[in-house]
């Protein structure tokens, strides 16, 4: 005889009987906190680099380099700019 066991719910699943028994968790993204009103730095969600204007409401707020309206961002949302990463694109004629 086979044994039948009642359904459960969400409220009693775990997390090891959702993910892949080799899927780990992905370690926490320490927030980035930019030192300056007018650094540069990485909209994670977007991939863009903007300009950080300050913090208000616990949010921070973004801008794109070449002006416009300010964004809010989740504290979470932000990091440094990757070294290297050329800003301006290709110069030249």
């Amino acid at each position: 005889m086979s044994e039948h066991s009642e359904p459960r719910g969400p409220e009693t699943w775990s997390l090891a009987e959702l993910l892949p028994p080799d899927a780990a968790p992905a370690p926490p993204v320490e927030p980035y906190r930019p030192s300056s009103v007018g650094e540069l730095v990485l909209d994670r969600k977007s991939g863009e680099v903007v300009r950080y204007m300050g913090e208000w409401c616990g949010l921070l707020w973004v801008r794109p380099i070449g002006g416009g309206t300010e964004v809010p961002v989740h504290p979470d949302g932000l990091g440094p700019v990757p070294a290297g990463d050329s800003l301006l694109g290709p110069t030249g004629p």
